[in-house]
């Protein structure tokens, strides 16, 4: 409770407490002038015995320094009780204070982003523990150094120019630095802007760091490649833009646009970015040159929605050519929430740390003992809730947790109990509509009891969906061809290096099989490649049957298959025989009528059967006895040799005699 607004004054203001004992002291000499006056003259007026006189005057100064003693009382107690109740008020804003500062250094340093803070020296005051995580030093071994004993001299000088900038500028601003790391060099998108003091003078600079670098190689991939464009720009979740570099007209938006603007796609096919972009024609002209000429790829802008809501966005734009058409692709995400936060910041270091709780982030608050969880409603909404209608425990959030995750996480938290923490926990949680969402939550014990047992954890969760659908739509275009979902070479040099280190251990033999289709491209002749691609991706399924779930099937392009077969027998000959009898069965399968069904412009479709054979060639390998490189040119002669002796064949290599000689089965 505050006190009035006289008590408040009176205590806080020197002026106010001297001019409150100014009045008292007056008050005290006022009354005992009059006393001394009245009493004095009223005594000698009706008393003239000396001895009434000296009795009576007694008494009227022990009464005098009664009533005067009953009034300081009186004073010094209401002085007294204020100040014990300003008193009470500090020791609880102390106490407040404590806590959220607490709960704000928790937050920071349990962050997936690096958050730091230097003084104007370029000595870190501030060095999370994701800081620490990504340079390999211990965040408090950090506090009280630069730079220069951190990063090699061509980083250290990208870095400190950005923080001049930061500092100059009076701003807060936005830099594209690589860095290295223990992971390798990576890109970060970095916000940093001036550090001020109590007196508001600037007394170094603060920064967050957020690793973009998948983020980026995703952008690299967008303008190598078409087809991953057009995949990318129609299933990606973040808002994307496809625009005419000279006019500014929108070309393409994908769904994510069409739900963010509010506008249907056709209306936005048919606009300009400026109906849009609320800023000045020349201003949107010259960022629209800046990207075109690749000397700027993020920009700031504020965007109208259809409602008419204006919303700041930071937009990452590729220029990109198509059809000899010079385009821009931008990549929008919303961040006006952020830029609220930023704003917040300058203003005062609680908002500061208070923007942990950005986009995708938000905190809770584990009670140990009785299970009860305490969340934000930014967690609450990422999981598709509202506030209102949101209740956990820890029993509730675990059953919610998707169940190969769940004992993973239940160690997790019985580890962060007994050591503390902080600890890392990625999961798959059902959100209100019944869908999975990645979520990572880190967590920190703050609060033990008498006898050292964990009571309370406080972290954070973010929502890391995008992040591992991108790793995983990422790896799925390095390691798998996109048309049969089978290994790539890539994908199988490094199953095969990994078969032959097997094969050292057990002393098994591995079979390399490379098998060609022969009837294959009149197929294509005659009905054009989606007939072909169709007979692939069944050739692909019917080999897949062929072998065991440990072997692997790989596409080498075209209609070119390479099969490996692992952890046959020590001995060569039965390794030969077995690698044979499988080698036979695909060969069999392979053989089989093709009947595939080809969708036309016409309300009927087209069926088309299809007799296609194969030729196969095999060799067998053990330990490192031969390179990969061998193994597989080895293969590809057999299969050479089948073609030759008249296709449909199964050939093995000889070693022995470096020439080929027929298979132990039968074609």
């Amino acid at each position: 409770m505050n006190p009035p607004n006289g008590t408040a004054k009176s205590l806080e203001s020197p002026l106010a407490a001297r001019s409150a004992a100014l009045r008292l002291v007056a008050t005290y000499a006022l009354f005992s002038f009059l006393w001394i006056l009245f009493s004095d003259n009223a005594v000698g007026y009706f008393f003239s015995d000396r001895a009434q006189i000296v009795l009576v005057s007694t008494l009227k100064g022990w009464l005098f320094v009664a009533v005067t003693s009953l009034l300081l009382y009186v004073l010094a107690r209401r002085l007294f009780e204020r100040i014990q109740a300003h008193a009470r008020r500090e020791l609880d804003a102390r106490s407040e204070s404590t806590r959220t500062h607490q709960l704000l250094a928790t937050l920071v340093d349990s962050s997936n982003d690096v958050i730091f803070a230097k003084d104007l020296s370029g000595r870190y005051l501030l060095f999370n523990r994701e800081a620490g995580r990504i340079t390999g030093r211990d965040p408090d071994a950090a506090i009280g150094h630069n730079d220069a004993e951190i990063f090699p001299p061509a980083h250290t000088e990208r870095v400190q120019t950005d923080d001049r900038t930061a500092i100059a500028e009076d701003r807060v601003a936005t830099f594209e630095e690589t860095l290295p790391t223990v992971d390798g060099e990576r890109i970060f998108l970095t916000t940093k802007g001036p550090l001020r003091g109590d007196n508001g003078e600037i007394m170094g600079v603060f920064g967050i760091a957020r690793d973009i670098t998948e983020r980026k190689r995703a952008e690299d991939s967008v303008r190598k490649s078409e087809t991953n464009l057009r995949t990318l720009f129609e299933e990606n979740t973040s808002v994307m833009l496809l625009m005419d570099q000279v006019t500014g007209h929108i070309i393409e938006a994908n769904a994510a646009a069409v739900q963010f603007y509010g506008y249907p796609r056709d209306r936005l096919r048919h606009m300009r970015i400026s109906e849009i972009n609320t800023l000045p024609p020349e201003q949107l002209t010259q960022a629209r040159l800046r990207a075109a000429n690749g000397d700027r790829q993020v920009f700031y802008f504020p965007h109208r929605l259809a409602s008419g809501e204006i919303r700041d966005v930071e937009v990452h734009t590729t220029p990109i050519e198509r059809d000899g058409r010079k385009l821009l692709l931008s990549i929008i995400h919303d961040v006006t929430q952020r830029k609220r936060a930023e704003q917040s910041l300058r203003e005062s270091e609680e908002r500061f740390r208070l923007a942990m709780n950005a986009s995708n982030q938000g905190w809770f608050d584990l009670d140990l003992e009785s299970g009860a969880i305490n969340v934000s409603p930014e967690y609450v909404r990422m999981i598709g809730y509202e506030p209102a209608e949101f209740k956990s425990d820890l029993r509730h959030w675990l059953s919610n947790i998707h169940p190969d995750d769940r004992d993973a996480v239940s160690a997790a938290l019985e580890a962060c109990a007994e050591n503390g923490g902080p600890c890392n926990m990625e999961y798959r949680r059902r959100t209100k509509s019944g869908l999975w969402r990645w979520i990572r939550s880190v967590g920190k014990i703050v609060e033990w009891n008498d006898d050292r047992t964990a009571v309370r954890m406080i972290g954070i969760h973010t929502d890391i969906t995008e992040r591992k659908e991108m790793e995983d739509q990422i790896r799925q275009l390095a390691f798998f061809d996109p048309l049969t979902r089978l290994p790539n070479r890539r994908l199988l040099n490094d199953r095969l290096s990994r078969a032959m280190a097997t094969s050292k251990r057990s002393g098994r033999y591995c079979a390399l099989m490379f098998s060609d289709l022969d009837n294959f491209k009149p197929l294509n002749d005659l009905h054009g490649h989606e007939a072909g691609d169709l007979l692939l991706i069944e050739v692909a399924e019917r080999l897949k049957n062929c072998v065991r779930e440990m072997d692997t099937v790989a596409r080498f392009g075209g209609d070119e298959f390479v099969i490996m077969i692992c952890e046959l027998d020590t001995d060569k000959t039965e390794s030969a025989a077995q690698a044979a009898a499988v080698a036979e069965k695909i060969r069999v399968a392979l053989a089989r009528p093709y009947v595939i069904t080809i969708e036309t412009d016409e309300p009927a479709v087209k069926t088309v059967e299809h007799h296609c054979s194969a030729s196969i060639g095999v060799t067998l390998f053990i330990n490192h006895e031969s390179s990969q490189g061998d193994i597989l040119k080895e293969a590809d002669n057999a299969m050479y040799a089948a073609k030759e002796e008249g296709r449909d064949l199964v050939r093995f290599f000889d070693e022995k005699r470096a020439s080929l000689k027929p298979a132990t089965t039968s074609s």
